[in-house]
């Protein structure tokens, strides 16, 4: 299985546009971008999705709406493992294994996201300081457990938008 890990976008600062909750917090026009801008650097490279898991909050599902293209079939599927701070490795994992999909993609936030590829590879969650809109792409050559992944790329916004514009 291939998981490409991605944190959201930027996102407006809470209280921006009267936004109250942090849950509620849309990407800025910056943020789309990046949404974008992901997805079209991907295309490009000739990749594809079986799925695209999200956390629940706005700015995760606006970041991953972009990638659906990417997918044949699947639509985006909101996961709760990968809300902020509901780190859990094994229920997220088993989850993907029933999925048996060859390809997906996890939007998540910080640190969580980063914990999660750090559990992959095996190594402190501190060596993917995942900026806003960044992404990894993991091989897991057999079943999905912790230090099976090996890290293929990881890519900042302003690398694929450079490459896309």
């Amino acid at each position: 299985m291939n998981l490409l890990l991605a944190r959201h976008a930027e996102a407006a600062d809470l209280g921006e546009n009267g936004v109250t909750r942090d849950r509620d917090r849309p990407l800025t026009a910056r943020g789309h971008a990046q949404a974008a801008g992901l997805a079209t650097a991907l295309a490009s490279r000739g990749v594809t999705l079986d799925a695209v898991w999200s956390s629940p909050l706005l700015r995760t599902r606006q970041t991953a709406e972009p990638l659906t293209v990417l997918c044949a079939s699947s639509p985006m599927v909101t996961c709760a493992e990968l809300a902020p701070g509901a780190f859990d490795p094994e229920t997220l994992f088993r989850s993907l294994e029933q999925l048996q999909a060859d390809t997906v993609a996890l939007v998540g936030h910080m640190p969580d996201i980063s914990a999660y590829a750090g559990w992959l590879l095996g190594v402190d969650a501190d060596v993917f300081p995942f900026a806003k809109g960044a992404a990894a792409w993991i091989a897991i050559p057999t079943t999905i457990r912790e230090s099976t992944g090996r890290l293929d790329w990881f890519i900042t916004p302003e690398w694929y938008l450079s490459q896309t514009m």
